[in-house]
């Protein structure tokens, strides 16, 4: 495990130069840097160097957004993206939730899901309105239940919504942008959620 981590550090060390990492945020309720957390783990030198280099790749905040907040007509397209997340994900609300576990979308005239109308079977988005449905009723072990995956999403939807509205208003990014891995892992992460809940609806 260790030799990985060295291996992947080096590999990233290569990619990142160490003018743009800065130090890694340290929590006011708990003023213990993560090098000191990283010495408690019991990992080697070349290892901790490691782990640092990739946790500060993974928390990067940069002022180099694709999108800068500076300009009105940017302000105003986050603005409607955000409430646009927010408004798909409370439209919900006012749905009544598949007893099948999927198909609650038919509910707003949309079509049947025509993956499952062909072929039988459910495709990976199928019970991702059920689960939101269940979401913003606060029914979460029903919604995790019903699409892990789609659940996932509705709380990204939900943060990020926020997040746009709020930065928008603000007229710059709150908390700075992300860097390009932590989005990386974040949709991977979703993926790999949607993913596991298709493959449990078609073994169920």
């Amino acid at each position: 495990m260790e030799i990985g981590l060295a291996r992947f550090g080096t590999s990233l060390r290569g990619l990142l130069p160490a003018a743009s990492l800065p130090p890694l945020f340290i929590s006011r309720w708990n003023p213990v840097g993560p090098e000191d957390w990283l010495g408690k783990c019991g990992m080697n030198s070349e290892s901790k160097i490691s782990m640092q280099w990739f946790l500060r790749a993974l928390f990067l905040r940069t002022t180099d957004s694709p999108l800068s907040l500076e300009q009105r007509w940017i302000r105003v397209g986050v603005m409607l993206a955000g409430l646009l997340l927010l408004g798909l994900l409370f439209a919900t609300r006012w749905l009544t939730p598949d007893t099948r576990g999927l198909g609650t979308h038919e509910q707003l005239g949309l079509p049947p899901c025509g993956f499952y109308v062909w072929w039988g079977i459910p495709c990976p988005s199928c019970g991702m309105t059920t689960s939101w449905a269940w979401l913003v009723q606060f029914e979460f072990a029903e919604a995790f239940r019903q699409h892990s995956g789609g659940a996932l999403l509705g709380l990204f939807s939900l943060g990020l919504g926020l997040w746009c509205v709020f930065s928008a208003m603000r007229g710059s990014w709150i908390g700075g942008w992300p860097s390009s891995l932590a989005w990386a892992v974040v949709m991977a992460g979703l993926a790999l959620a949607i993913l596991i809940s298709w493959i449990g609806k078609l073994w169920a």
